[in-house]
């Protein structure tokens, strides 16, 4: 659906931003994850943490080695956001394909900033990367508990389960939630209705874009999607 799939190509870009510099090796790396706040069940997580990073040329992956020096070298530097930084090792980590490592920075993340939905989110991604599809749930869902109010967070989990092809209660239920939190959003109304034909419920369908349409009246293709509709019930 296309906010789901403009959404995945945004997480997707932030996941690839590179870090550039060159530093020393050695330095401080900032306290390990205490076992305090979230995590992944353990029996969730995959049983192997490699897979085929974005960047698996010798060149790319010393580039991305790199970065994560220059990254790891900044968590004690004055003022520094460390919430950011352990986001950004984290998703270097992710371009080489090492989930172990980039699991670990994203828990430690998690620990340093807990109101920060974009932690889960790309843990999400990772774990999906890992073929880990319980965690990548797990995931997901933590994302729309710790910020409900953000569309993306619900369009994340939507999408997740669309592509799983979960059955219809669960997706139904994850509509139902996001639509609560958001204040009946128009964008999470339009995927409601489109999933809605998908499942050819069209008399529903024809009241979700009706809601649509009260929050955007002018808009002449919801108007006509409303008429197509109708004609395939008569």
């Amino acid at each position: 659906m296309e906010y789901i799939q403009k959404y995945k190509k945004i997480i997707g870009i932030i996941a690839g931003i590179i870090f550039l510099g060159a530093l020393a090796w050695g330095f401080a790396l900032g306290p390990s994850p205490s076992n305090n706040g979230f995590s992944l069940s353990r029996e969730s997580l995959p049983s192997s943490w490699e897979f085929t990073g974005l960047y698996n040329t010798p060149e790319l992956t010393a580039n991305v080695q790199k970065n994560i020096e220059t990254l790891k070298e900044k968590i004690n530097e004055e003022g520094a956001d460390v919430y950011d930084i352990y986001l950004s090792i984290a998703q270097q980590y992710a371009l080489v394909g090492k989930g172990e490592e980039a699991y670990d920075y994203l828990l430690r993340a998690g620990r340093q900033d807990p109101g920060n939905s974009l932690t889960f989110q790309t843990m999400g991604n990772l774990m999906e990367s890992l073929k880990a599809y319980t965690a990548a749930e797990e995931a997901y869902k933590q994302a729309t508990i710790v910020q409900p109010q953000i569309l993306q967070n619900h369009l994340a989990l939507i999408g997740f389960y669309l592509g799983q092809k979960v059955d219809a209660v669960k997706i139904e239920s994850a509509f139902a939630f996001a639509l609560e939190k958001s204040g009946r959003a128009t964008n999470i109304l339009k995927e409601y209705a489109q999933w809605l034909e998908g499942q050819k419920d069209t008399a529903k369908a024809i009241t979700v874009w009706e809601e649509v349409l009260k929050q955007v009246p002018e808009d002449r293709a919801v108007k006509d999607k409303i008429n197509q509709l109708k004609r395939k019930l008569k």
